[in-house]
């Protein structure tokens, strides 16, 4: 048996500003520490190099706008809601319902979280995709089903460590589709009901697309109801697929400067009346709404459509 290690209790009050000075001073630690290594490593350097502390001063920085703070921040907050949702967290991880062993094959569902912002307020939910690598975080998709009065749209990014959206992205056209990429789980493809579709990278901290299409690389031209990202290793280019309400459906691969298109195929109706006559058999495209790749054969998929 090993001996249990020293525990003593410890408590003290603090305000807002002694926490302020302490992470300033902090931060003008480190900045000096940095200068210093740097002027080690430099031998010959002019006049001109100056104390990061007034280079800091200059540019207008300050202990509370930087990577670290922010970062810290992060923290602070989704401990502050850890210990002010604790009922809900305790109910998250252990939470059953005694009266589910007196009902055969029913059971019992516990809401536990609410998201929601100000900024999605009258936009309706389209579409929502877990993160593959991180098991607390996932997107949803604003837009409009209302048809007859569309608007701009949205995409949130949600974690249960916090009900305020982590990342949020706004669109001009309502967002009806989105999937993560299996390998590269920061990349974020979206489908919008303009017929255009973009990618996001969550973890760039910029709130605009790194690709995106046009008229003039190809788009599709009615509403894009799913995307779907292909495994990396059916090729080197990055790519997904999307299914639209005009029959078609494409393949979008990420080159270096531009969001490519390639048409997959062309969702044609079949005419089901074999007396028809042939000047009465009207072509036309089915409106693509769905589609699912096979796990096994990624070639295979299935198409689903409004007929």
């Amino acid at each position: 048996k090993t001996e249990p290690p020293p525990v003593a209790q410890y408590s003290e009050t603090v305000s807002q500003y002694q926490i302020y000075d302490s992470y300033v001073k902090d931060y003008e630690i480190s900045l000096l520490g940095d200068y210093n290594d740097r002027k080690k490593k430099i031998l010959n350097f002019d006049d001109s190099t100056c104390n990061p502390l007034e280079q800091d001063a200059k540019i207008g920085k300050d202990a509370l706008h930087t990577k670290n703070m922010e970062r810290s921040l992060k923290v602070l907050e989704r401990l502050a809601n850890q210990n002010a949702q604790d009922d809900v967290f305790q109910d998250f991880k252990y939470w059953e319902d005694a009266s589910d062993q007196y009902r055969e094959g029913e059971g019992s569902l516990l809401p536990l979280w609410r998201f929601s912002t100000e900024r999605t307020k009258r936009k309706q939910v389209t579409a929502i995709c877990w993160n593959p690598r991180y098991s607390d975080l996932f997107a949803v998709a604003y837009g409009s089903y209302d048809f007859m009065r569309q608007g701009s749209g949205m995409v949130c990014c949600f974690t249960l460590k916090n009900t305020y959206p982590e990342y949020l992205f706004a669109t001009e056209s309502g967002v009806m589709s989105l999937d993560f990429h299996p390998q590269h789980p920061s990349l974020l493809a979206v489908g919008c009901y303009d017929g255009s579709v973009m990618v996001y990278n969550v973890s760039n901290g910029s709130v605009k697309p790194i690709y995106s299409s046009s008229v003039k690389t190809g788009k599709h031209k009615d509403t894009v109801w799913q995307v779907h990202w292909q495994s990396e290793s059916m090729g080197k280019e990055l790519n997904f697929y999307s299914i639209s309400s005009d029959g078609c459906v494409a393949n979008w691969s990420m080159s270096k400067n531009e969001l490519k298109m390639e048409l997959v195929m062309q969702l044609k109706l079949v005419n089901r009346i074999k007396d028809e006559p042939e000047e009465f058999n009207l072509g036309g495209l089915a409106s693509g709404c769905c589609f699912d790749f096979n796990q096994s054969l990624v070639h295979l998929f299935i198409v689903g459509t409004e007929e």
